[in-house]
């Protein structure tokens, strides 16, 4: 799984902004801090989320060095929403020139350096959004996929433990400890990772889909199996799971059953090579 950017429903935006109200009303300034800039991030124009700003601002009782101006704000994200990622990295250096450290651009920046390939920036970035912002979960998230990237695996380790002790609920993160601990060759310990990251979200199609992969490399086919049934419940029309379940029929033996899954992976997504790649093994 990669950086963070969250991908906001309108419900899920609804209860972001409502949650951050609530960190607020009780003077949690950075939780609500962190919820507004998620919004932000994702709906740059969502007004309820930048008076919040601006509220926790005055109830600091700090004015902000000096402000990103949201037009600024705005063209960072449309830069990074289009793909546009070498002037993401240059706006963003503008930007913190001109107004100094703010950790959502460094984010920003982070993810365009990491789009780019460019690990080693992504992680000093997505580090310097750590130290600005302690509390900033999404940044230790960030910074434990780039430490994971370099093959710095113990540090991303503890980076996800770190996110995950400011916010034990949080499934992406068990989610990425389990990817860094299977990354060792610590399978079982991966498997209550991702059964974690499950018990919090059972609709997380990542943690799902790791979950099957680990089971099936354990060798437990029908366990495996049973989370990829269960999931499609939730997933009907949802291709990697058909996929995946298409592997472990294969691997199980199960020909006929494989090639049903197979094509039914490639009805929903008729572009994936990979999906024609297995059906032709299995042909073979």
């Amino acid at each position: 799984m990669g950086w963070k950017l969250n991908c906001m429903t309108k419900l899920s935006v609804d209860r972001a902004l409502m949650k951050a109200q609530s960190h607020a009303k009780k003077g949690e300034w950075q939780q609500a801090r962190q919820l507004y800039e998620e919004v932000l991030l994702r709906f740059p124009k969502n007004t309820r989320a930048q008076k919040g700003l601006l509220d926790i601002s005055r109830g600091e009782g700090m004015a902000p060095e000096p402000d990103i101006s949201q037009s600024d704000l705005n063209k960072l994200i449309e830069l990074y929403q289009t793909g546009q990622l070498e002037d993401v990295i240059t706006f963003a250096q503008s930007i913190l020139f001109k107004t100094g450290d703010d950790p959502l651009v460094w984010n920003v920046l982070g993810a365009a350096c990491k789009g780019l390939g460019r690990t080693s920036e992504a992680t000093l970035a997505f580090e310097r959004v750590t130290k600005l912002d302690p509390m900033n979960v999404t940044g230790y998230l960030n910074l434990g996929v780039a430490l994971k990237d370099q093959g710095l695996l113990e540090d991303a380790i503890a980076t996800f433990q770190k996110a995950l002790l400011l916010k034990p609920d949080y499934p992406d993160a068990f989610v990425n400890l389990g990817n860094t601990l299977k990354a060792q060759g610590h399978l079982d310990q991966a498997l209550e990772a991702y059964q974690n990251a499950l018990r919090l979200d059972p609709n997380h199609l990542q943690a799902v889909l790791n979950m099957g992969a680990g089971l099936q490399d354990q060798g437990s086919f029908e366990a495996a199996l049973e989370v990829y049934r269960s999931a499609l419940d939730r997933h009907k029309s949802h291709p990697k799971i058909y996929a995946n379940m298409g592997v472990t029929l294969q691997s199980a033996g199960h020909i006929e059953d494989a090639i049903k899954a197979y094509k039914s992976a490639i009805h929903l997504e008729p572009t994936d090579p990979q999906t024609y790649i297995n059906l032709g093994n299995v042909y073979f």
